[in-house]
């Protein structure tokens, strides 16, 4: 099985996204076992922390927070990040009322771009008739508790991922193509 890893600016809507759709596609065609590591789309990453820090210092953050949803959503015929978008305006609420976050908070608000951008790339791919699954991979790398610098648990890790692949490569044995995101930064 080959890992295919897009970052960020390759993934930013238009001629980059095609491209990473066709690179996709060409292995998909040609019945390769793949899978995809996505990194936030564009400028995610420095946008949630803007947010962060606009909520931190009980800036109205509203605006940017709309502008950053609406830029998520281009391209996308529906709306797939309710639950997401829900999660961070709770989290980006709950720092403007405190006027602080944790290393474990600010953590959890920028994973949100790897798992935006993953779930966009699968359901664009799905759009193509290409059939891509979403999966979280919170559920299968597990770190440390040294947020802000968390390192994974090597063992548990990998039993986990390859318990995943040996039961999902089962069920799907040609044409299966799954997407991972990692909370950490693997740019």
């Amino acid at each position: 099985m080959k890992i295919l890893k897009f970052g960020g600016k390759s993934l930013a809507n238009g001629e980059g996204l095609q491209k990473v759709v066709q690179t996709i596609a060409q292995k998909y065609f040609n019945n390769e076992p793949i899978a995809v590591v996505v990194s936030a789309r564009g400028n995610a990453t420095d946008e949630l922390v803007i947010l962060l820090k606009k909520a931190q210092a009980n800036i109205n953050f509203q605006a940017d927070f709309e502008q950053f949803k609406k830029y998520q959503l281009e391209g996308l015929k529906e709306n797939i990040f309710e639950e997401e978008f829900s999660v961070l305006q709770k989290l980006l609420e709950g720092v403007s009322l405190l006027g602080d976050y944790s290393e474990k908070i600010k953590d959890q608000v920028i994973a949100y771009g790897e798992i935006l951008s993953a779930k966009y790339v699968a359901n664009v791919l799905n759009e193509n008739s290409i059939k891509a699954q979403f999966t979280d991979s919170r559920q299968l790398i597990k770190t440390d508790t040294n947020f802000g610098n968390a390192q994974p648990i090597d063992t548990v890790s990998k039993r986990n991922v390859l318990d995943y692949f040996e039961k999902n490569l089962n069920t799907y044995p040609s044409h299966h193509l799954d997407h991972l995101y990692f909370l950490l930064d693997v740019s």
